[in-house]
């Protein structure tokens, strides 16, 4: 790391006790072929983050903090640092040596820019790499004002991104109250003031684990992605017209119909029925969601008809992703 007083980037992972993946991530960071910046491993409340801090004593900085959540943890080491660009790492994933050089380059390009963000790799639990899945194809990813895509569908993976410090502090950081999906929320607040910018470059990847990829982890963002997008437009009296009704409409039934569905088939009748319902209320011409609905009053007996249905009228609806690749 250079000795600049202020170097370009502050680089900030957070950790809370999971170190297994760690020093991985690290030592991705210090092998960036663009050296001009700053490290800082921001602990949340747990203590296992310590020792391997130690082992980089000269190539970052430690901060530990009472246990508040990733949100606050980021804010923190983005508060510690002093580079006018924050680029954030998960603590299980890992950057391509190129990743920050060519980033950079493209501010240069395009200097109004205040978010980038890369394509990404898939590492397995296997070692084995390939192509992460995007439900927004690479080529389709949108560069620019792309609020109505981003309120449709998040495609942009937080261990890719840079933002600029003035823009990160203008919107007022990551939401502390956010639990889950508090980066989604931080990437819409951004890209309704400043242009986001995607790189189609494969510089990012993203670990498949247990802890990331369960189904019912799945679940449980879709709707709070929906919970936090119901707070934005709340917030933001301006979103609804900018990114269009039917935008609104479409998301929120997607991802209702989604957890409805979900709900149904395992089992929780009174949950799904009360999503499958208010899908409806976003799509009235749905009948399959009236019909789904129908049939939580008949729990288990009724999952053979609602197959039928659902063989005879369609699949059900998918969500947007609430996380590109997870």
């Amino acid at each position: 790391m250079k000795d600049a007083i202020t170097p370009r980037v502050t680089v900030v992972i957070a950790v809370y006790k999971r170190v297994q993946f760690l020093r991985e991530a690290i030592e991705s960071v210090l092998a960036q072929t663009f050296q001009d910046f700053e490290l800082i491993l921001v602990e949340d409340g747990s203590d296992v983050a310590k020792v391997v801090a130690k082992e980089y004593a000269n190539r970052l900085r430690y901060v530990w903090q009472e246990h508040q959540g990733v949100s606050k943890a980021r804010n923190v080491g983005a508060v510690a640092g002093s580079a006018p660009w924050i680029a954030f790492l998960d603590d299980d994933d890992l950057w391509l040596p190129q990743r920050l050089e060519r980033q950079l380059r493209a501010v240069e390009e395009d200097p109004e820019v205040a978010l980038l963000h890369t394509d990404h790799i898939f590492r397995e639990s296997d070692g084995s790499e390939r192509p992460g899945p995007r439900r927004t194809p690479s080529a389709q990813v949108p560069s620019g004002w792309v609020s109505r895509e981003l309120f449709l569908n998040n495609f942009i993976i937080t261990s890719s991104t840079l933002v600029r410090r003035d823009a990160f502090e203008s919107v007022g950081g990551f939401d502390v109250s956010l639990r889950l999906v508090e980066d989604y929320d931080l990437w819409m607040r951004i890209s309704r003031r400043f242009p986001v910018k995607f790189i189609p470059e494969r510089l990012t990847i993203y670990r498949v684990h247990g802890d990331n990829m369960s189904r019912q982890g799945d679940l449980r963002d879709a709707l709070a992605s929906v919970q936090a997008l119901h707070g934005l437009l709340a917030k933001d009296p301006g979103l609804e017209a900018a990114v269009g009704r039917d935008a609104v409409a479409l998301r929120f039934y997607r991802s209702y119909a989604y957890s409805g569905y979900t709900h149904y088939y395992r089992g929780h009748y009174t949950m799904a029925r009360r999503h499958l319902l208010t899908a409806w209320r976003w799509k009235p011409s749905d009948v399959r969601l009236l019909l789904v609905a129908g049939l939580c009053a008949l729990g288990p007996r009724g999952r053979d008809a609602a197959r039928a249905v659902r063989r005879r009228l369609g699949s059900t609806p998918t969500p947007p992703a609430e996380h590109e690749g997870a």
